[in-house]
C-alpha cells in the first residue's frame, strides 16, 4: 500500500538498480555489513544478467546467422547467460 509508505521509502522504491546498488555498497562499507555487501555484489551479478538478456535478445531479434561464427556467439551467449544465473541462484565468487 502507497499510504503505508514515506516519500524516501517510495523513492528507494523506483531507485534504477545501478544507484540502488551504489547505495548499498556505501552504507555496507560505512556499516561494515557483511550482509549488505554481499547484497550489492548479488546486484551487480543482477546488472550483469540483464546486460547479458539485453544482448541476447538484441541478437535474437537482428541475427539469423547459421554461420560458424554466428553459432560461436550463441555459445557464448548461453555460456555465459548460465554462469551469471548461476552466481545469482548459488552467491558470488569469493575474492
Amino acid at each position: 500500500m502507497i499510504e503505508n509508505h514515506s516519500y524516501a521509502q517510495l523513492e528507494a522504491l523506483n531507485l534504477p538498480l545501478h544507484e540502488l546498488r551504489a547505495a548499498v555498497e556505501m552504507i555496507a562499507l560505512r556499516e561494515r555489513n557483511p550482509i549488505l555487501d554481499a547484497s550489492a555484489s548479488r546486484m551487480a551479478h543482477i546488472e550483469a544478467a540483464i546486460a547479458l538478456l539485453d544482448d541476447s535478445l538484441f541478437y535474437a531479434r537482428m541475427y539469423k546467422d547459421t554461420s560458424e561464427e554466428g553459432k560461436v556467439l550463441r555459445e557464448n551467449l548461453i555460456d555465459d547467460s548460465e554462469m551469471i544465473i548461476s552466481l545469482i541462484r548459488n552467491g558470488g565468487i569469493y575474492p
